[in-house]
């Protein structure tokens, strides 16, 4: 709304606006060819009017030259939507005269001057608003614009929520029909009670089961227990070796091979 307008814009909008009769001559003393402009009245003027209306305070009237200052959109639109025609009318209609003369100080003056703004950015946010929604942005249906872009966007959420929950379900569907893998272990049924029992057959394993055959009591190995310790529920090193029988003539023997040896291996001595 701020933005400054091109020379050309400008040039291009003020050729418009004088090609009316009534924006020919000065809206104050009816001189011809008025080049300034009341931006707040929106009325043109010429420039020892426009000298006087420097006085009243930019509040009242904010003076600009048509064809040597800069001018916004806003401005501009004050003075398509205003001009000498409108003015007059409204102050004939109002009787806004001082000793014949347009008194701008008045109230109703200054209620001219409020309307005139909020029609000129009321009517510039309209033309925004139609470039950024296309020709559909008119004053009257704008809102069902606005509906149909709900509308449509409302759809698009709604396919892509069908589309999400088609693929959670999917996914839920995949890992409930992929199966756990057995393990390859087989069974083996084992009677540990009957271990060793030459009688005792082992039970065939049902199925793919192997049979496990088990030695019996005549083939495990078992140490040669002497006669004194049989029957003992424990038995010490030291109760072992004790029992044992001593050849005293073997010790001797052993003792005079190894007389001048300076060490004796082992293998040497038990072998």
């Amino acid at each position: 709304m701020t933005e400054i307008v091109a020379d050309q814009e400008k040039d291009s909008a003020f050729l418009r606006l004088f090609q009316q009769p009534e924006n020919k001559i000065c809206f104050d003393c009816q001189a011809a060819n008025p080049k300034w402009a009341s931006v707040t009245n929106g009325v043109f003027i010429c420039f020892q009017c426009a000298g006087r209306h420097r006085t009243y305070g930019v509040h009242i009237s904010f003076v600009r030259s048509c064809t040597l200052d800069k001018w916004n959109h806003k401005q501009i639109k004050q003075m398509e939507l205003g001009g000498n025609r409108a003015a007059k009318a409204y102050f004939d209609k109002n009787d806004l005269y001082s000793s014949g003369s347009h008194n701008y100080t008045l109230p109703l003056a200054a209620k001219y001057r409020a309307e005139l703004l909020k029609k000129a950015e009321a009517s510039f946010l309209n033309e925004e608003r139609h470039d950024l929604l296309g020709n559909h942005a008119t004053t009257n249906n704008v809102k069902e614009v606005v509906e149909e872009a709900k509308t449509q966007i409302g759809i698009n959420q709604s396919s892509v929520l069908t589309f999400q929950t088609k693929e959670c379900s999917n996914i839920t569907n995949k890992a409930q029909k992929q199966q756990i893998p057995k393990m390859k272990a087989k069974k083996i049924d084992i009677d540990f009670d009957s271990i060793g029992d030459d009688n005792q057959n082992n039970e065939s394993a049902k199925g793919e089961e192997k049979k496990v055959n088990l030695p019996s009591k005549k083939e495990r190995i078992v140490p040669n227990i002497p006669e004194k310790l049989k029957g003992m529920k424990a038995i010490s090193s030291t109760d072992y070796e004790t029992t044992k029988e001593i050849d005293k003539n073997e010790i001797k023997a052993k003792c005079a091979k190894f007389a001048n040896s300076n060490s004796i291996s082992s293998d040497d001595y038990y072998g």
